[in-house]
């Protein structure tokens, strides 16, 4: 049953859930950000920006890109990535050149609070959802774990 706004409302609509279910266990799903970026964080203004770009063409640095405008003006984009190790190992790389580089995820990495329940016999899925006051409910084979008790 969920998604929950957060954990708090998740095991509340828990707790709900003791009257009419054997078992309960609380879940989280995260999203898999979109891919992930290699930037320096905004800096006082674009000679500021263009001084670090200088000393990364020293470094030998090659691979960036002066944000123009927006909230993230006068930072610095070094390169985007598919996946999480790749991003950070260049980030790692300008660190160790004396760079202040971060990796981030694209994209918002929601995470979603699940709750999984076996009914009382007798017991719906649409009542499980009602005492949860969950947005969905989907009734699914139970558990093998579960059914061994």
């Amino acid at each position: 049953m969920g998604p929950f706004a957060d954990r708090a409302m998740r095991d509340a609509a828990r707790a709900r859930l003791a009257d009419v279910a054997v078992r309960t266990a609380a879940r989280e799903v995260g999203e898999t950000p979109r891919g992930w970026r290699v930037w320096m964080a905004p800096l006082a203004d674009r000679a500021a920006a263009d001084a670090v770009v200088a000393r990364l063409l020293e470094a030998g640095f090659t691979d960036y890109y002066v944000i123009g405008d927006g909230p993230e003006a006068n930072g610095v984009a070094l390169g985007r990535f598919g996946s999480e190790a790749p991003a950070q190992g260049r980030a790692a790389a300008l660190r160790a050149s004396g760079f202040d580089a971060e990796a981030q995820p694209l994209g918002s990495v929601l995470v979603r609070y699940w709750i999984d329940a076996m009914a009382l016999e007798g017991v719906s899925a649409q009542t499980l959802r009602a005492h949860a006051a969950s947005a969905r409910a989907d009734a699914r084979d139970c558990n093998v774990a579960w059914d061994a008790g």
